[in-house]
Formats: C-alpha cells, structure tokens, sequence
C-alpha cells in the first residue's frame, strides 16, 4: 500500500489556515467595497442635492449607454437561438459576387431562450 505524503492533521492545519485567509479577504473586500460606494459627506442642503444629481444622471448615462450598446450588438433579435429563434442567417456578399447567400441552421428554443426572450 502506497503512503499518502499528506497527513489527516496536516491537511486540517491547512485548511484552517486558508479558512482565516478567507475570512480576511472577504473582510478586506467589504471595508473597499464600502469605501467605494460610500456616499461623499455633504455639508450642507446645497451639496446633498448636487450629489443626488449626480449620482442620478450617472445612473441615466450608464443605463442609456447600455441601452445603446444592445441596439448596436442588435439585441435579442440577432442572435440565433438565443432570443431571435431565427431559422436562416442572410449574408449579403453583393460587391464579391452579385448574390446573396442564405446558410441556414436549427432553431433550438430551449428554456433559457424562452426565459431570455421573455425578459
């Protein structure tokens, strides 16, 4: 029989040491995590209202950069089997050849694509 290099006490000290490393990560993280999204100290009525103005067109800028970004990629529509449930893609290679070719493929709707279409 073949003896393991690793002993039972030696894996236990082990992970105990990588339990308390773990634990000071996460609490690492949650100190930055809250000196991140920490609201700024407002002095007065006058900066507490700016601040809440900026905080809310920054909350617009990223939801309308957002929304852009999915119309440019095309949404749900374009993508195959995912939402669109298309059954043919069309690539129009006009300026090489003068035609237009169709590449089909299966259409599989799954639960997810049907979740994700309903979204």
């Amino acid at each position: 029989m073949v003896k393991s290099p690793y002993s039972l006490e030696a894996i236990k000290a082990r992970r105990s040491e990588l339990s308390k490393q773990i634990a000071e990560k996460e609490q690492n993280i949650t100190q930055m995590w809250g000196k991140m999204v920490e609201p700024p100290v407002s002095e007065n009525k006058y900066h507490l209202w700016c601040n809440r103005a900026k905080a809310a067109f920054k909350t617009y800028d990223g939801v309308l950069l957002g929304y852009k970004l999915f119309r440019i990629f095309g949404g749900f529509m374009k993508q195959p089997g995912v939402g669109g449930c298309g059954e043919m893609v069309y690539t129009d290679l006009a300026e090489l050849t003068g035609e237009r070719i169709e590449i089909g493929y299966e259409s599989n709707l799954d639960l997810l694509a049907w979740v994700v279409k309903m979204l």
